[in-house]
Parts: C-alpha cells; sequence; structure tokens
C-alpha cells in the first residue's frame, strides 16, 4: 500500500481497503485475546464457563444448580476435543433439583448469556442464617439466595456479622460437591430424609440400590433376614431407628408355630433387648420446632450382625 502527502487528495481500491480492514480486525482480535487471557489469569480452580438459563440476570456470588453440560463446536460445527468450549447448564434451585450440585456465580451474568462460576473451592457468600448452629448452605427454592441448613453442599467455615435488622451475613465456605447430599453414608440401612414427603418424613433402606424392597441384609446367629425398607414420620423432639429381632416360637398345644422376624421400628425412647425381641441401634433422629431435622447415622458397616442369648420358646 503506497503512502501519501499531506493535503493530497486520494482514494482507495477495493483492495487497499480490504487490506485495512483485515488489520483492524487482527488489532481486534489480539486485543480480545489479550483481554480474556488477563481475565483467566483470575480464575480460581474448580471454576469454568456456565450458561445463565434462569431467564433473568444472575449477580456475582449468586447460586445455581446444574442442569446439563454443553460443548460448542464452533462456527464449523465440527467436533475438536482440543478447541472445543465446554460449559455447564445453571439453573435457579427448585424442590425438583434440590440435590443436584451447587455452583457459585464469579461474576455477574445476564440472562442466555456465558460467565464463569466455581463448583468446587473455597469462597465468599452472602446467606440468611436461620440458625446459629447451622453449618451448612443451600439455594432458597426458586431464587439464587443462600439460606443455612443442618447439611448441605456448602460448608460454613466462617460467618460474619449480621447486617442490620436482617439475619443476612457474610459466610465464607468451602463448596464440596461430593457432599450434596443429605448423609455421607452410603449402602444398607441409610437413613434418609423424603425430600417430597408433605411432613418431615424419612426414609431407611439401601441407597446403592434405591430401587430394592430391601433396605439390607441381617444376620441373627450367622443365620441371614431381608430387612424390608421403611418409611417413618418422626415426631417432634427424640427418636430412634432400630432393627428390631423377634425370635421364633415353637408349636405347643396352645400356641401355633412363629417364625422369627426382623423388621424396621421408629421408637421415642431408647430400647433394651429382653426375652421377647433383641433391639440394634439403626440411627437417631432430631426434630425442632422449626422442623430442622438432625440424622445420625450409627449403624455404618454394610450388613447388621446380632447375637441371639435368649429362649427360642418363648412359653
Amino acid at each position: 500500500m503506497r503512502r501519501v502527502k499531506s493535503g493530497e487528495e486520494f482514494s482507495f481500491n477495493a483492495k487497499e481497503w480490504n487490506s485495512m480492514a483485515e488489520a483492524v480486525e487482527y488489532v481486534q482480535k489480539q486485543e480480545q485475546e489479550a483481554r480474556d487471557y488477563t481475565k483467566q489469569r483470575h480464575i480460581p480452580a474448580g471454576a469454568m464457563l456456565i450458561l445463565n438459563s434462569t431467564g433473568a440476570d444472575v449477580r456475582a456470588f449468586s447460586a445455581l444448580v446444574l442442569s446439563d453440560v454443553k460443548v460448542d463446536h464452533g462456527e464449523n460445527s465440527v467436533s475438536n476435543w482440543l478447541h472445543d468450549r465446554k460449559y455447564i447448564v445453571g439453573k435457579a434451585s427448585d424442590n425438583e433439583n434440590a440435590e443436584k450440585s451447587i455452583l457459585v456465580t464469579l461474576e455477574d451474568i445476564d440472562a442466555g448469556d456465558l460467565g464463569y462460576a466455581i463448583a468446587y473451592g473455597v469462597i465468599a457468600v452472602e446467606a440468611a442464617v436461620l440458625r446459629e448452629e447451622d453449618e451448612y448452605l443451600r439455594p432458597i427454592a426458586g431464587t439464587t439466595k443462600f439460606e443455612s441448613c443442618d447439611r448441605g453442599a456448602c460448608k460454613i467455615i466462617w460467618k460474619g456479622k449480621k447486617k442490620e435488622d436482617t439475619n443476612i451475613r457474610e459466610c465464607l465456605v468451602f463448596l464440596n460437591i461430593s457432599d450434596a447430599g443429605e448423609s455421607s453414608y452410603r449402602g444398607m440401612f441409610c437413613i434418609e430424609r423424603l425430600e417430597k414427603a408433605e411432613n418431615t418424613s424419612i426414609i431407611v433402606h439401601n441407597s446403592d440400590m434405591p430401587e430394592n424392597e430391601n433396605a439390607g441384609i441381617a444376620f441373627m446367629n450367622n443365620q441371614p433376614f431381608e430387612v424390608v425398607k421403611a418409611e417413618f414420620t418422626p415426631p417432634m423432639g427424640e427418636s430412634y431407628v432400630y432393627l428390631k429381632f423377634t425370635p421364633p416360637v415353637r408349636e405347643t398345644d396352645e400356641l401355633d408355630y412363629m417364625a422369627a422376624t426382623a423388621e424396621l421400628s421408629l421408637e421415642t425412647e431408647l430400647k433394651e433387648s429382653d426375652d421377647t425381641s433383641q433391639w440394634y441401634l439403626v440411627g437417631s433422629l432430631s426434630i425442632n420446632e422449626e422442623d430442622s431435622l438432625r440424622i445420625s447415622q450409627d449403624h455404618r458397616c454394610g450388613a447388621i450382625r446380632m447375637t441371639w442369648f435368649g429362649p427360642c420358646n418363648l412359653v
């Protein structure tokens, strides 16, 4: 491209104009890549792109739940694992997805746009702390805000002071997607809350085989019993989940033969074994006036093994 002098009249031909356009586009691309690189240097570990699919703009440090994972193959739609852009689809929490993994946005993200969110690590958020003893946070259903709870995927490390006339506090939390469930215990005789129940209810089941009708296997003196899973609505205060073993009764002139049984039972007081039944504590429950349920999973070793020392003929 030739150079011109001051005051000289000139015009561009198509080749020259296109060369200038290409130069401008190149500079703009370099500037954008430089901005992207600077931004990426400040993105913490555990973060990735997220699509805001809530239908509304969200602020930084908002709660979203993982809905789907997408891959953008670019303008030519040709798959290339090295250059494909992968991102998470995030939604607001509701009763249907309350158990899904939580993501915390790292920036303001407009509706339908991509931005960065953290899925694992330490981050500061604002939350409604309902009780001082609560140690976790969860999303408030229908919003992108946080509230405290007794179990969840956000472990509270530190709580700040309350804002004036509110229960809103700044909290430092550890976000751990592997701890999103109600309990870290998995397997036979797992006690979990039934989230979709009208009342505060629990289920005792084999969480590794949720479709199975049995909660697990109980061995009494090495004899196996299949224990049917059970649902309970615990009362206010303390209660206890037991495995109750009833020994067999021999047939007599007065009584028919009764086979031994092993079944789950919810009790409001601690039980002691006697000649009529053997009690094995599976877990304990506590419900306060705010309908907050705490579960203590006391049995943590797979199948239950018990020993019966009482008589087998209860007459």
